[in-house]
């Protein structure tokens, strides 16, 4: 569905909640289906997320595999599949899409990190003209991108999955003239040892309740 707007955006990249599709890393300490769970609890968390954003900010999600639409279609009409090699392309791809329809500013977010609304504000309000907005994570990449125009080569042929992936995207911003604002460090859930980081803490409403009937794996 094409639209025409000057409104900020977000584009969720997102994997369906498919046993041995997603949230691979939780394994063998989780099953495969508990980690579907843990997924599908991450995105619904979002979904909350974007009814508190909306009408303000239009939420796009972005998702693979492409056969899994109908899950999606159940949260949003504002989805696409994801096209690409790797992680760079499909973000591009994703990132251009929305740009093309004169959507702006537009941040890139992923399902791993929770986030809150006065995260997503923050990062609109350190976005101008010139400029990157990058939330790094813990792990030496970033949970959350953000920029006014197409910058294809912050995303081209990156070390994606790596500790240098932030900071190979400031090397890149800073050769293009774009000054680079940072939004507080935040740790993705990838693995258990991130899950024992978010035990104690309070999170969002889906994952809380994930927690409370799966944590006890980690005992």
């Amino acid at each position: 569905m094409a639209e025409r707007t000057n409104k900020p955006a977000i584009l969720i990249m997102a994997k369906a909640p498919i046993p041995g599709f997603c949230k691979t890393r939780m394994q063998p300490a989780f099953t495969p289906e508990q980690c579907a769970s843990l997924q599908d609890a991450l995105f619904k968390d979002l979904m909350a997320l974007k009814k508190e954003l909306e009408p303000r900010v239009h939420v796009w999600v972005s998702f693979t595999p492409k056969d899994s639409e109908v899950y999606f279609q159940a949260f949003s009409s504002r989805i696409f599949g994801q096209k690409g090699k790797d992680l760079g392309e499909r973000m591009h791809h994703g990132l251009a899409y929305l740009l093309a329809q004169s959507y702006q500013p537009v941040l890139v977010i992923g399902t791993d990190t929770p986030l809150r609304k006065q995260d997503i504000y923050k990062a609109f309000e350190l976005l101008k003209e010139d400029s990157v907005v990058l939330g790094p994570a813990e792990d030496g990449g970033y949970h959350l991108l953000g920029v006014t125009r197409d910058f294809p080569v912050l995303f081209s042929d990156m070390p994606w999955g790596t500790n240098l992936v932030l900071e190979e995207t400031e090397r890149r911003a800073a050769r293009l003239g774009l000054t680079v604002r940072m939004l507080d460090k935040k740790r993705d859930i990838d693995n258990p040892d991130d899950l024992r980081v978010y035990e104690k803490l309070t999170t969002n409403h889906h994952l809380d309740k994930w927690k409370e009937e799966n944590l006890n794996r980690l005992k």
